[in-house]
């Protein structure tokens, strides 16, 4: 009989460890896509545990959200690194909000984030805004 001829491939064997940290990824790029959406829901609770208000940008952006005055967030571009219960992402999304007079500003926002996984839920620990845009 002649040997057995196995097919190659030319992907790598998917292995259970490389399975989980794709589901670690895809879970921990959700909390960042949360995170970003609760913006516009008014409540500074969880917005604030991670963002720090000491900073310019932070604080007017803590201001627009506590007033109620994001219109709407679309995250685009989330990048997410994990490592074992820590992980760090960016992400960009540009963020609308209305003014005291009615009209509707946009502005291109970029965000850095320490994300860590607590039992098997990820949270966002730490928000940074990247850059000094002008949230006013």
């Amino acid at each position: 009989l002649p040997p057995k001829v196995e097919p190659i491939s030319d992907r790598p064997p998917v292995t259970p460890a490389a399975e989980s940290s794709a589901a670690a990824a895809a879970h921990a790029r959700s909390a960042v896509s949360s995170w970003l959406g609760g913006l516009a829901s008014g409540s500074t609770a969880r917005i604030g545990q991670a963002l720090d208000g000491s900073a310019r940008p932070q604080a007017d952006l803590l201001t627009l959200v506590r007033d109620n005055r994001v219109a709407g967030v679309t995250p685009e571009g989330v990048d997410v690194q994990v490592d074992g219960d820590r992980g760090s992402a960016t992400a960009s999304t540009p963020i609308a909000w209305r003014s005291p007079f009615g009209a509707t500003r946009r502005v291109p926002v970029r965000f850095s984030f320490e994300l860590r996984r607590e039992g098997a839920e990820w949270r966002v620990a730490a928000a940074h805004i990247v850059g000094t845009p002008t949230l006013r």
